[in-house]
């Protein structure tokens, strides 16, 4: 294969002798004819270096642009031309600040996910502790209805945050790398019923369940999609109405398995759907607790069922209710 630059200086050759022929018939044999050949060919030759140099260069830059744009920083060409390699190096301390501020920033999201992790799983010992206490407290008989009442609210207020607590540790867990799948034979029907049953038992919502007989076994982790279930079906709970229903389907479409987790609640308006999987995503203003949470669940089980290669969608109408799709 012969190169660009040869073959360029191949044809301007073979113009410069085609040009001088011609004009040696056309004019005769002059002094000042070699002479006018001599310059064009000069000019021609430096022409030709030029431009070569400029196409090389143009060549690299593409290249180099096409690097960029696959996040390859490794490529680095050298140029001809002082304004190419001028280029080149406001590109390199570009790379460098870039380089610098993400590994800064790799380190400051580190701090913050080590801190999280410690704060949280420190908070879980006096959590128990005071649970314990609670109980302890609940089921003596000389206590007062009143005081009763005060150790109930204590109770469901330490649930909540001890739920607030697992959901933080659940999401330092899912980008840590000593997260891990493990996949196990599951009933899938018997599985999803009793998640679900035991969820409800201390609401006031109604379930209704409509399952394929014929899915059985499937292979699944286990604790990730009884999670991933707990947090639409406290989703569900939570913005449901008094005495509203709950409805679980299982059911085949296509080749995937679909679990359909509906409910009578409020729903869920078309600006605030596109924001219902973005993490800390609340329906009210994080200044208006209307409800618990920090609204991490439905993240969590977004991101926990793509670990194990299931998907989930949601579907809403405002103020008619909403359904939630995992395709296993």
């Amino acid at each position: 294969m012969f190169s660009r630059k040869s073959v360029l200086y191949t044809v301007s050759v073979l113009v410069l002798i085609l040009y001088s022929v011609l004009l040696i018939l056309l004019i005769g044999f002059r002094i000042y004819v070699f002479i006018l050949i001599a310059v064009l060919s000069l000019i021609l030759i430096g022409i030709i270096y030029i431009s070569e140099s400029y196409i090389s260069d143009l060549s690299k830059l593409s290249e180099l642009n096409s690097k960029l744009k696959d996040n390859d920083f490794n490529f680095s060409p050298k140029f001809q031309n002082k304004e190419f390699i001028n280029l080149k190096e406001n590109i390199d301390n570009i790379t460098s600040v870039i380089f610098e501020n993400n590994k800064k920033a790799l380190s400051v999201d580190k701090m913050k996910e080590d801190f999280i992790y410690v704060v949280s799983h420190n908070l879980r010992t006096p959590m128990v502790t005071i649970s314990g206490y609670v109980e302890i407290l609940s089921s003596s008989k000389n206590i007062s209805e009143e005081d009763l009442q005060i150790i109930k609210r204590i109770n469901t207020s330490l649930k909540q945050l001890n739920l607030i607590n697992e959901e933080i540790l659940s999401l330092v867990y899912l980008d840590s790398p000593d997260f891990k799948v493990v996949k196990e034979d599951v009933n899938l029907s018997d599985f999803v019923k009793n998640i679900v049953e035991n969820k409800i038992k201390e609401s006031s919502m109604s379930v209704g369940f409509s399952f394929d007989e014929h899915i059985g076994i499937i292979v699944t982790d286990k604790s990730i999609l009884e999670k991933s279930i707990n947090n639409i079906i406290d989703n569900s709970i939570k913005f449901n109405h008094s005495e509203g229903l709950i409805s679980v389907s299982i059911y085949k479409e296509t080749e995937k398995v679909v679990i359909k987790i509906s409910d009578t609640g409020i729903g869920i308006s078309p600006e605030n759907l596109k924001n219902i999987f973005v993490p800390f995503s609340r329906k009210t203003s994080v200044l208006n607790y209307d409800y618990e949470g920090l609204g991490l669940g439905l993240y969590i089980a977004k991101i926990s069922l793509e670990k194990i290669g299931a998907t989930l969608k949601v579907e809403s109408i405002e103020n008619k209710g909403s359904d939630f799709y995992i395709y296993l």
